[in-house]
């Protein structure tokens, strides 16, 4: 089975990512894809571009191609990944029908985004998952500025400005 051209996304191992096109792998051979390293961690999405390859299948296919890390993965998988020697870069703290649609844009969703993320930060620690993702969700009639200022609502309802990189 081949996969076409896509979008790859790729980080550093610290949180940093950024998406590159690259070219059509057989992920069928299970082989090394004789690739170079550019000396960034890869990382490819199982769930949502590789639904069909068992996840010890693609570990191992990963492992062979020289990639670290496997992108979007429940914490169920976390350990199974950590086996073949790979991390999950990228983690959910829940899986549930409507993730991307239900975020933090609307203040009704907070406290249940909240204790997913409570929850599922100490495992991710524990199994070495340095990032877990939560949506913004969709707006659902809301202004963009309404549901930006959702999104810095804090536990007791006041707003505060995000803080500036450092």
């Amino acid at each position: 089975m081949g996969v076409g051209r896509r979008t790859v996304g790729l980080s550093d191992g610290g949180g940093h990512r950024e998406s590159r096109r690259r070219p059509a792998i057989d992920v069928g051979a299970y082989g090394p894809t004789g690739r170079q390293s550019d000396g960034q961690t890869e990382a490819v999405s199982q769930p949502l571009v590789l639904p069909s390859i068992p996840l010890p299948d693609l570990c191992k296919a990963g492992t062979s191609m020289g990639l670290a890390g496997i992108d979007l993965l429940a914490s169920d998988d976390w350990p199974i990944v950590r086996q073949h020697g790979l991390v999950c870069s990228m983690g959910y703290a829940a899986l549930r029908d409507d993730f991307i649609p239900r975020g933090f844009n609307d203040p009704a969703n907070h406290d249940l985004l909240v204790g997913e993320l409570e929850r599922a930060l100490p495992l991710a620690q524990q199994h070495g998952v340095p990032n877990l993702i939560a949506m913004f969700g969709n707006r659902q009639g809301r202004s963009d500025a309404q549901a930006t200022d959702a999104c810095v609502t804090d536990s007791n309802g006041s707003h505060r400005r995000p803080s500036a990189p450092v």
